[in-house]
């Protein structure tokens, strides 16, 4: 018998595509790097029901409104890990989902383990991005990342070994003291996990951030651009397309949402923050 998603669709049906969409941003963190300009969090743990609540309340009224089931489902943050696997399962399974709906979650490495990935994977998600960035410390560290490279093999069998159907790595390159070398380790590293599909993001520097106010550790233009053609050479070779400017996947694995992004297709955001775009008109939440 086929897994089923909170619509009771069967996971195996023919991919759902043109939305309409649905964003879930949660904004907690457990730590806040130095490069990020969300809406987020570490300092708010203690909001964390009132504001799931606050979420369930938008998402209804969100839901009202729409003319079709969703095609697709992105948990974004912050770190949607950070809150109960069981609460987040809950607010999915308020969503009704067309037939082979792609619902992802963002995981952070030092969240993950098989009983998580089980929770996420009955709520009917069926695509986790794991927040990897570098496979190598001294670049993590100059990132102002927290977790071990070491996390990101175990994370990637456990959603395996749990159901997950589709895992994807996000990277980033650029950061501070970062050779070209140890970026081919975390390339090469990554690869070696055989995901289905890989976000390779240049390093950008955000108003506001502890980054913006370090000069010195502002990324240099050339070797980004090495460091991105190196990334298309490498991923290409490991049979991954590069379908959009950051993302590359193998046939049949490119992110359904972040196409609907770029076909300026209709989503809903939903929570702090968060972007919407419908009926040609765009807006977000403060």
């Amino acid at each position: 018998m086929e897994p089923t998603g909170p619509g009771g669709h069967a996971s195996g049906a023919a991919p759902a595509t043109g939305g309409p969409g649905i964003y879930l941003h949660i904004p907690f963190c457990a730590h806040r790097c130095d490069y990020c300009s969300f809406a987020a969090w570490d300092d708010r743990h203690h909001l964390t029901d009132a504001y799931l609540a606050a979420l369930a309340t938008e998402l209804d009224w969100v839901l009202a409104g729409l003319g079709a089931p969703v095609t697709s489902v992105f948990v974004g943050g912050g770190t949607p890990s950070q809150v109960p696997a069981p609460a987040l399962s809950a607010l999915l399974g308020r969503i009704p989902l067309a037939p082979g709906a792609e619902v992802t979650i963002e995981v952070n490495p030092e969240d993950a383990g098989g009983e998580l990935f089980a929770t996420y994977c009955a709520a009917g998600v069926n695509r986790v991005s794991l927040g990897v960035q570098s496979m190598v410390p001294e670049v993590l560290a100059s990132l102002g990342r927290r977790h071990r490279s070491t996390a990101v093999g175990p994370a990637v069998a456990a959603a395996r070994s749990a159901g997950i159907g589709q895992v994807s790595c996000d990277l980033i390159y650029g950061a501070a003291g970062e050779s070209i070398t140890q970026w081919r380790r975390t390339l090469d590293a990554v690869v070696a996990l055989g995901p289905d599909h890989i976000s390779a993001y240049a390093l950008t520097v955000e108003a506001g951030t502890p980054l913006a106010d370090a000069p010195s550790r502002h990324p240099d233009d050339d070797d980004q651009a090495a460091k991105y053609r190196l990334a298309d050479a490498v991923l290409t070779e490991a049979g991954m397309a590069n379908y959009e400017i950051s993302n590359w996947a193998v046939p049949g694995a490119e992110c359904r949402h972040n196409q609907l992004y770029w076909a300026q297709g209709e989503y809903w955001g939903v929570g702090c923050g968060a972007h919407s775009h419908v009926g040609g008109r765009r807006w977000w939440n403060v």
